[in-house]
C-alpha cells in the first residue's frame, strides 16, 4: 500500500462514517414495532394463550429471539402501534422450530382500530397466507402488506399460531410505513362579547359521500396478503362488542333467555366483550341473524371465557333457515368442534370449522351458547366473534366397493340338473320299447339316473347291447350311485347349515374327505373293470 492510500483512508472514514451511522439509525427508526428482534426480552409484546420468553439458544440475527409456547389453539403474541390513516404498510418477520419440536402453522394478522391504543371500533382485518414450519431449523418468512382505512388510528400486529402445545421461535419482526401524525389540539375560538348569529343559507342535511379510497387495498410493494370482508348488510356486525345499543346491550345482538350486556371487566381484544348470564336451568344464547347462500361454506368463530363453575358448557351453534330473516323452523344446525366444560382464567378459541349451508338455506343464526349447571347464577364471556364465507371442505373419499369372492365351502352349490331331479318335479314315467326278435322288453332307465327321492334308478339296457354295454352300464350305475350320495350329503349339509344359520351358529360347509375320495375313485375302478371284461369277452369269441 502506498503512502498516498494510507493517508487517504482516515479522510474517507471521516467523510462516510456519519452517513453510514445516519442510514443505520434511519433503518432502525423505520420499524414501527418496539423490540421486534426481542433484544430487550419481551418488552412491548403481549402474549395471548401462551407464554412468550426471549432466548439466546437459537436466533436468526442479533443476540436473542422470541420463544412462544402455546397453551391453546390460535394463540398469539401481539403488539399495538399507532398508524396513519389511508397509508400503505408492510409487515414482516421470521419463524422456525427447533429439532424435536412439533410442526405448527402460523400467519400474520393486522387489526385496524379507529382509536389510539387499539381501542374503539375494529375497522378491518388483513391476514397473510398460512405458513407451515415443515423443516426444523429453517427460518420461514411471514409477510403481509395492506393499506390502513381512512379512520384508522392504531393497529394490532398479531402472530397467530394455529396449534396448541407447540413451541415456535420468532425473530426480526418489523413494520414499515409512515408514522402516525401528531395529534394537533383544536384551538378554541376567541370569546366575543356579542356574537352575531347568521342563518345558514342551506339548512338541508346532506349525507356524507364515501370516499373512493375508503376501500383498503394492497400496497404495490407488498408480497402477499388476504383480507377479511368489511361487514355489509346481512353479515355479522359488532363481533367485538365495542358498540352499545339501548339498555347497555351490544348493538345488533339479541338474546334468548338470561341477560346480555357489554362489559369491560373481561375482554380478549379491544375494550369490551359480551357477558351472557343465566339464573335458571334452561339453555341461554345470544345470537345475530346473517344472510347466507345455500351450497356455500361458512365458518363461525369466537373467543370465550368460561371460568364460572355454575356454567356447564360454553360453545357456538350455527342454525340454518330457509327464510331470509331467520324465522320459522331451522333446517339444520352445527355446533362448534369443542365445548368449554372446564374452567380457565383465559379466553379460548371456538370454531365450527367450515360448514356447508343446506341448498335451501337463505339465512342463519350465529349463536353464542350457555348451558347452566342449574339455577345458580353463572356468566360466560364472548369476544372477537366472526362469521365469514370460507372454502368448501375437502370431500371425504368413500371406500371403494370390493367384490366379495364366492366361498364354495360356505355357499353350497345346487346339484346339477343333469344328475338330480327336484323333489317337486315328477319322475318321467317308465315306457316299454319293443325288443329285437327273441328278446324281452326291458324298462328304459331314468334320464337323470336319480328318482324323485334322490335314489339311483337301475340303469338296465337291452341284452342286444352286448356285454360291453352291460359293463359300461355297470360303471355308469356305480357313478350314479356316487352322484346320488353326493346329492344326499349336500342336501343334508344344506339343511344342517340352514338350521344352524337360523340359530346364529357357524357351520363348516363341504363334503367329507371320504366321500370325495369315493366319488373320484369309483368311476375309475368301474371303467377299468369294464375294460378287463371286454378284453376277456373279445378273446373268447376269437377262439
Amino acid at each position: 500500500m502506498s503512502w498516498r492510500m494510507a493517508w487517504a483512508i482516515p479522510w474517507l472514514l471521516a467523510a462516510f462514517l456519519p452517513v453510514l451511522l445516519t442510514q443505520r439509525s434511519t433503518a432502525q427508526d423505520d420499524n414501527l414495532l418496539i423490540n421486534g428482534g426481542f433484544e430487550d426480552g419481551t418488552a412491548g409484546w403481549l402474549a395471548i394463550g401462551g407464554e412468550l420468553t426471549a432466548s439466546d439458544a437459537f436466533v436468526r440475527s442479533g443476540s436473542y429471539a422470541g420463544v412462544f409456547a402455546t397453551a391453546q389453539v390460535r394463540a398469539e403474541p401481539r403488539q399495538c402501534m399507532s398508524v396513519a390513516p389511508s397509508s400503505d404498510y408492510e409487515f414482516r418477520g421470521y419463524a422456525t422450530r427447533r429439532q424435536g419440536d412439533l410442526k405448527s402453522s402460523l400467519r400474520l394478522r393486522v387489526l385496524w382500530w379507529d382509536q389510539g391504543n387499539c381501542l374503539g371500533q375494529k375497522l378491518w382485518t388483513h391476514d397473510s397466507p398460512m405458513v407451515t414450519l415443515d423443516e426444523e431449523g429453517r427460518w420461514y418468512e411471514l409477510a403481509l402488506g395492506g393499506r390502513s382505512p381512512d379512520a384508522a388510528r392504531s393497529a394490532y400486529l398479531t402472530i397467530e399460531v394455529q396449534e396448541s402445545g407447540v413451541t415456535v421461535y420468532l425473530d426480526d419482526f418489523a413494520v414499515s410505513g409512515p408514522a402516525a401524525p401528531a395529534e394537533t389540539p383544536t384551538p378554541e375560538p376567541p370569546a366575543s362579547a356579542s356574537p352575531t348569529r347568521t342563518a345558514s343559507p342551506a339548512a338541508t342535511h346532506q349525507p356524507p359521500t364515501p370516499s373512493p379510497s375508503a376501500t383498503p387495498h394492497i400496497s404495490p410493494t407488498a408480497s402477499s396478503w388476504q383480507r377479511t370482508p368489511v361487514p355489509v348488510q346481512g353479515a355479522l356486525r359488532n363481533g367485538g362488542f365495542e358498540d352499545v345499543g339501548s339498555g347497555g346491550r351490544p348493538s345488533f345482538w339479541q338474546k334468548y333467555g338470561g341477560e346480555l350486556a357489554r362489559t369491560n371487566s373481561e375482554h380478549f381484544e379491544g375494550q369490551f366483550a359480551a357477558a351472557l348470564s343465566s339464573q335458571t336451568s334452561s339453555t341461554k344464547w345470544a345470537y345475530q341473524i346473517v344472510t347466507v347462500q345455500g351450497g356455500k361454506a361458512y365458518l363461525l368463530s369466537a373467543y370465550a371465557l368460561k371460568a364460572d363453575p355454575a356454567v356447564a358448557a360454553a360453545y357456538l351453534r350455527l342454525s340454518w333457515y330457509a327464510s331470509p330473516d331467520g324465522s320459522g323452523q331451522a333446517v339444520d344446525s352445527a355446533d362448534s368442534t369443542e365445548r368449554l366444560a372446564d374452567d380457565s382464567p383465559e379466553f379460548r378459541f371456538l370454531t365450527t370449522g367450515a360448514v356447508v349451508a343446506p341448498a335451501e338455506a337463505a339465512s342463519a343464526k350465529a349463536r353464542l351458547m350457555l348451558d347452566p349447571v342449574g339455577e345458580a347464577p353463572g356468566t360466560v364471556y364472548f369476544d372477537a366473534v366472526a362469521f365469514e364465507e370460507t372454502a368448501l371442505p375437502e370431500p371425504t373419499p368413500s371406500p371403494a366397493a370390493t367384490s366379495r369372492p364366492v366361498d364354495d365351502e360356505q355357499t353350497p352349490t345346487p346339484p346339477s340338473p343333469t344328475l338330480t331331479a327336484s323333489a317337486s318335479t315328477p319322475t318321467p314315467e317308465r315306457r316299454t320299447v319293443p325288443a329285437p326278435a327273441g328278446g324281452a322288453t326291458t324298462p328304459r332307465p331314468s334320464p337323470t339316473g336319480v328318482d324323485g327321492a334322490g335314489k339311483p334308478t337301475p340303469a338296465v339296457l337291452g341284452a342286444a347291447r352286448g356285454p360291453v354295454a352291460t359293463a359300461t352300464a355297470a360303471a355308469a350305475t356305480a357313478a350314479t350311485r356316487v352322484s346320488a350320495s353326493v346329492f344326499r350329503q349336500r342336501k343334508a349339509d344344506s339343511s344342517v347349515g340352514d338350521g344352524a344359520a337360523a340359530r346364529g351358529e357357524s357351520v363348516e360347509g363341504g363334503l367329507s374327505p371320504q366321500l370325495l375320495a369315493l366319488a373320484a375313485g369309483v368311476p375309475a375302478l368301474a371303467g377299468a373293470g369294464a375294460g378287463v371284461y371286454y378284453w376277456r369277452w373279445r378273446r373268447a369269441r376269437l377262439r
